[in-house]
């Protein structure tokens, strides 16, 4: 079995959080490898992931590390709500002058980013 107990964000691809987590239970004779090198990410942004996800209770201990070096800083920007945020985001995308990248956690999440673009076009 692979998988990764801090991305059960993708129940909707059928990942299940409690077979990884009662794994060790269900094969005590069994391996368990943690993968805990992150190739993707900077120091600063596995920092603030590493934060985040050591508060859940229901997760194997492990350190990700980072292995590609120093990065940008992280810039966190408080949205009172949802229409704020996508004003934000919007605003940064129309004056961005450097390559910027949005994470979003699914596809319907940028419709009413489009829907603004729209409405400002016409």
């Amino acid at each position: 079995m692979v998988g990764d107990e801090d991305q059960s964000i993708y129940g909707f691809r059928a990942a299940y959080h409690d077979a990884l987590m009662s794994f060790s239970n269900d094969y005590p004779n069994a391996n368990v490898l943690l993968i805990e090198h992150n190739y993707r990410s900077t120091n600063e942004i596995v920092a603030v992931a590493n934060m985040f996800v050591s508060r859940n209770r229901f997760r194997y201990k492990k350190a990700i590390v980072p292995t590609r070096g120093n990065g940008l800083p992280i810039q966190v920007i408080d949205a009172v709500n949802r229409v704020a945020q996508y004003k934000y985001l919007f605003t940064v995308a129309r004056t961005c002058e450097t390559e910027t990248a949005v994470l979003f956690r699914n596809n319907d999440s940028t419709l009413p980013l489009i829907d603004m673009r729209l409405v400002l076009i016409l």
